[in-house]
């Protein structure tokens, strides 16, 4: 499954954004998402505390659509403090 990249010049921040849901997919392929701050804050836990099969996607939503986003561990160290 090819993912979309969260863009080089992304200006949000991914912790503070409610409009934005961390979705994290295990290596049993089981779900965990969350949009508030505490959630989002635990999902990255997992997600750095999980195995290599983990995959952490960031759901953006608009006002007429979402897109969906593969986050990596380069973009939670620039965009999530």
């Amino acid at each position: 499954m090819d993912l979309r990249k969260l863009p080089d010049d992304f200006d949000r921040h991914l912790r503070n954004d409610s409009g934005m849901t961390m979705i994290l997919m295990d290596g049993d392929k089981k779900f965990s998402f969350e949009n508030t701050r505490l959630g989002k804050d635990q999902i990255v836990q997992s997600f750095r505390d999980g195995d290599s099969d983990c995959v952490l996607l960031l759901a953006w939503t608009g006002q007429y659509k979402t897109d969906i986003f593969e986050i990596t561990e380069e973009d939670l160290d620039k965009h999530y403090k």
